[in-house]
């Protein structure tokens, strides 16, 4: 059986001579270079993203209010709230369970 023969099997292609492979140095000068330009639009989209981002993991609570009201709690200011006071939390509360 003679399966060299098939499909040029035993067929050996000639090496390539070196004076037609050009030098990675040449290859890349030659290519010429890329850039890239991003749109102001785009520009605003990311600021606003990260802005958006900076806004969902900030905390709703205020560390100067709650400094705030611990003291007036501590000299007893809020022993005997105002109706101003009391109608205001009641409508905090009233939104709150509404909503």
């Amino acid at each position: 059986m003679n399966i060299d023969k098939i499909n040029n099997a035993g067929h050996i292609q000639p090496v390539n001579d070196k004076a037609s492979v050009k030098p990675a140095e040449t290859q890349a000068a030659s290519l010429g270079s890329d850039s890239v330009s991003i749109s102001q639009a785009a520009l605003q989209a990311r600021e606003a993203a990260q802005v958006q981002k900076a806004v969902a993991s900030a905390s709703d609570v205020r560390a100067d209010r709650v400094r705030e009201v611990k003291e007036k709690l501590a000299r007893g200011e809020y022993d005997n709230p105002s109706n101003e006071v009391l109608n205001h939390v009641a409508a905090r509360l009233t939104t709150a369970i509404k909503g």
